[in-house]
């Protein structure tokens, strides 16, 4: 088992919390103790998440898994928010470079449970 930092679904999961951090940062004091809070602990759950599936087998891997693809999509969402035209928190080229990680994160995310599930159907090779 590698650490889960030498995982290639790693490098988008921190790119994408190291820049929610930076866009967090430049928020309105107001914004940031809510909604930069929000987007900050959802990261720091995502790497969580990521770190428990590297060490986890069969279904409780599949569950981590689960709970990696909601904190992304609570990330997603909170980004949106902070693009919102009404707040105004990050620009749309903050959020399309975030989201490209997110996406990024996402699409390794979804791979990884397919494999898992396919391998929890398929007989053991091993003995």
């Amino acid at each position: 088992m590698a650490l889960f930092t030498e995982l290639d679904i790693f490098v988008p999961a921190y790119e994408l919390s190291t820049l929610c951090a930076i866009y967090t940062g430049s928020m309105p004091k107001n914004h940031r103790s809510m909604l930069g809070l929000t987007l900050l602990e959802n990261c720091q759950w995502s790497i969580k998440c990521l770190r428990l599936a590297n060490s986890a087998r069969g279904a409780e891997r599949l569950r981590h898994i689960e709970d990696l693809r909601e904190a992304i999509s609570m990330i997603e969402f909170s980004l949106r928010q902070c693009v919102d035209r009404r707040l105004k928190l990050i620009t749309r080229a903050q959020y399309a470079a975030a989201i490209k990680a997110a996406g990024e994160f996402g699409k390794k995310a979804t791979g990884w449970k397919k494999q898992t599930e396919n391998a929890l159907v398929a007989p053991s090779s091993r003995r």
